[in-house]
């Protein structure tokens, strides 16, 4: 099986990851990273495992270039054809489900690992931001075979 391991940083494959990536290549499946670049490709390369790099802001507030991301993993995943993937936090998620959506891949599993920038401030602009991110999320786990939920936590602002 092909499987694609998607995460916003290099570092939290590595840190996070990394063990997981192993099972499942000791297992005999064929394990992709895919992430930005940073300091830890190299960590990543060096345990055998094939690291695809993409461009991809960690904050973000351009339309245009967070569009340009989403296209980006969609075609990715159209090249690749993974069987499985799982995305890991919420930007990854996000668009990596709906490109998996739009690639007709049925094996999504994702892990929502904290709320990130978008769901921890407030301001008028964030608040429409978070309010399509919501819609945005409900679209990418509708009518699939993923495991996306959206949990509340009892985090006080």
């Amino acid at each position: 099986m092909k499987v694609m391991l998607f995460a916003n940083t290099d570092w939290y494959l590595y840190n996070f990851r990394l063990p997981l990536a192993m099972t499942l290549r000791d297992r005999g499946d064929e394990v992709i990273l895919l992430s930005p670049a940073g300091d830890y490709v190299q960590r990543l390369t060096a345990n055998g495992f094939r690291w695809i790099g993409l461009r991809m802001a960690r904050g973000g507030g351009n339309p245009l270039a967070e569009f340009g991301t989403l296209l980006q993993v969609w075609r990715l995943y159209r090249a690749e054809r993974p069987d499985l993937v799982h995305h890991f936090t919420p930007k990854s998620v996000l668009y990596g489900s709906l490109a998996a959506r739009w690639s007709a891949i049925h094996s999504i599993v994702n892990s929502v690992t904290g709320l990130g920038y978008l769901f921890s401030g407030q301001g008028w602009w964030r608040n429409l931001v978070r309010f399509l991110a919501s819609r945005l999320y409900r679209l990418a786990s509708e009518g699939r075979r993923s495991s996306f939920r959206i949990l509340k936590t009892g985090l006080h602002s």
